[in-house]
């Protein structure tokens, strides 16, 4: 997997060469940027177009999607009716992936959490490795007395407002302190930009968690958590418990996914990317646009590569039937 990685994400520095005669643009999501790196390549490759995407976080993706600089914007948090109307923007899923909470203490793997007590890690209420909340999880781990160094997104993000919407779920203490949004008021740690910037902290500072999508905690070959889920089972972040936690995924109105997390063995952090697209695009624009996307529909493979779960071919063409024609 991480080789794999390695190879096909298309480095920042040669984006931005592209980025000079691109045909197609687009920001936003560092969740799904690994994946839509990939399609990018391979669009290029197959018809010759290219697609610059900049990777700024789900919020300045959203501001200049609105401000008309770009033809798309990929978006983690998706966008009400009234804004989409209000934005001449039409709003589909394109990928749904995983959160999974990355580690750095030493000699120690496979920890095991629960979402109220990450939800005191992130308020700042459980400030040691050794905590008996974490030792009660981790009864035959040998935990230091350790500090525990939180790492966040520092930018607008759109795994932020997963990784909150999460929390708060778990904990009405952090639902009431912190809330749920793309940026939000960490009581505790240290910020990062990006996912990669999360990563590349969690790595370098000892003693330290952080959440990322998990194609960046693979890539850094970050230890991960396991979580209990919905079910109190003990679930490991892999393909299979992402599978399962998108096996009772359904489209909604407004190209909303609704999720069902019932499934005993599901992973309990997902979350979906949304792409974001202009209405008011010329027509051979709009329509270069959307062949982009329905070229990526077609990448599953790719995407289960990443450890992405990829849209169901019923679920993306029921999207495609509903894109605006000109």
């Amino acid at each position: 997997m991480n080789t794999t990685l390695k190879k096909i994400v298309l480095p920042m520095g040669l984006l931005f060469v592209l980025a000079a005669h691109a045909d197609i643009t687009g920001a936003g999501s560092t969740f799904v940027y690994p994946v839509l790196a990939k399609w990018a390549v391979d669009y290029q490759d197959t018809t010759g177009v290219q697609v610059n995407y900049q990777e700024i976080g789900s919020g300045g993706g959203i501001s200049q999607v609105m401000a008309k600089t770009v033809d798309f914007a990929a978006t983690d948090k998706p966008l009400s009716a009234t804004e989409l109307q209000k934005a001449k923007l039409t709003q589909f899923p394109i990928i749904m992936g995983a959160i999974v909470i990355a580690e750095n203490l030493k000699g120690l793997n496979a920890l095991v959490l629960d979402g109220p007590t990450l939800a005191n890690i992130y308020l700042g209420r459980i400030k040691f490795w050794d905590d008996p909340a974490i030792l009660k999880l981790n009864p035959q781990s040998k935990l230091p007395h350790q500090a525990i160094t939180v790492i966040y997104r520092a930018d607008g993000s759109g795994t932020t407002y997963n990784f909150t919407r999460y929390l708060s779920q778990q904990s009405p203490q952090f639902k009431q302190a912190v809330g749920v949004d793309t940026a939000v008021s960490w009581p505790a740690g240290i910020g990062g930009r990006g996912n990669a910037g999360v990563a590349n902290f969690v790595k370098t500072v000892p003693g330290s968690i952080g959440y990322v999508e998990y194609a960046y905690a693979e890539e850094n070959n970050l230890p991960m958590i396991n979580m209990k889920n919905q079910a109190g089972n003990i679930i490991a972040p892999n393909e299979a418990s992402f599978n399962a936690a998108a096996a009772g995924v359904a489209l909604v109105a407004n190209g909303l996914l609704d999720w069902n997390m019932s499934n005993k063995n599901a992973w309990p952090m997902m979350a979906a990317t949304y792409a974001l697209v202009r209405n008011d695009l010329p027509t051979s624009a709009q329509q270069q646009v959307y062949s982009f996307f329905s070229f990526a529909f077609t990448e599953s493979n790719i995407a289960r590569k990443l450890a992405y779960v990829p849209l169901s071919s019923t679920m993306a063409h029921t999207i495609q039937v509903a894109w605006p024609k000109k």
